[in-house]
């Protein structure tokens, strides 16, 4: 008996150091619908993007788009489950300047790295 319980002290003991070995899980935002998720320019091309309940880790969408103004509106729709590459955003201000375009590539958001003024 003395022997289990020390095993199982162990093996509670060693389950922090196995999450912190094991990869952080990927970064999924949904945006099959536009309450999914919350989404901003941060950059010329850039977007901003993370789900509006859950996960909320942000991910950074590089667009094709020429030039996304600061003050635009933007909006994402994704064919599957998750925000891929060559899914569709549009940006749009409110005098309707704005386009149309697609993701070129996706990566996690770094904290500090949006433009100027965009932030």
């Amino acid at each position: 008996m003395k022997f289990a319980v020390i095993l199982a002290a162990c093996f509670i003991l060693s389950l922090p150091a196995w999450a912190a070995d094991a990869p952080s899980k990927p970064i999924c935002v949904q945006a099959q619908r536009n309450t999914d998720y919350n989404a901003r320019p941060i950059g010329q091309h850039d977007v901003l993007i993370q789900n509006s309940v859950g996960d909320r880790r942000p991910l950074r969408l590089a667009t094709t788009c020429i030039h996304i103004y600061p003050d635009s509106f933007v909006a994402v729709s994704s064919a599957f489950y998750c925000v891929g590459v060559g899914d569709q955003v549009s940006a749009r201000t409110i005098d309707g300047q704005g386009e149309s375009c697609r993701i070129s590539k996706v990566t996690p958001f770094v904290p500090g790295s949006i433009q100027a003024p965009y932030k």
